[in-house]
């Protein structure tokens, strides 16, 4: 099975820091929805299994990534999304609130 190629300990003891994470989510131009456990999950999930050799498919990527969150504790990757959420605030949020939408006329006018 290929879930027993994995360790838990891998997945909540990972090398990854936040700004890792961050950076490989949102190194795109187009605005990004902010972080879930669940897609950093499933990240690190597809960074170890890189790193380790071992292929892993989108769809079972996303089922082995559904049963390590659902076997966590509640707390256990709960750091690492809020450090994530708290990079994407500063980042991606004061991008936006820098930018300004010019003046567009209403249909009511």
């Amino acid at each position: 099975m290929l879930i027993s190629k994995f360790e838990r300990k891998e997945f909540f003891n990972h090398k990854f820091s936040a700004n890792d994470l961050f950076n490989r989510l949102y190194n795109v131009s187009h605005r990004k929805s902010p972080p879930t456990c669940f897609i950093l999950l499933k990240t690190v999930l597809g960074l170890i299994a890189k790193d380790e050799d071992i292929k892993v498919v989108g769809m079972l990527q996303s089922v082995l990534a559904a049963a390590i969150l659902r076997a966590a504790d509640r707390y256990e990757f709960m750091n690492l999304c809020l450090e994530v959420r708290q990079l994407y605030d500063t980042n991606i949020i004061a991008s936006l609130d820098a930018y300004t939408r010019p003046d567009i006329p209403s249909y009511n006018q």
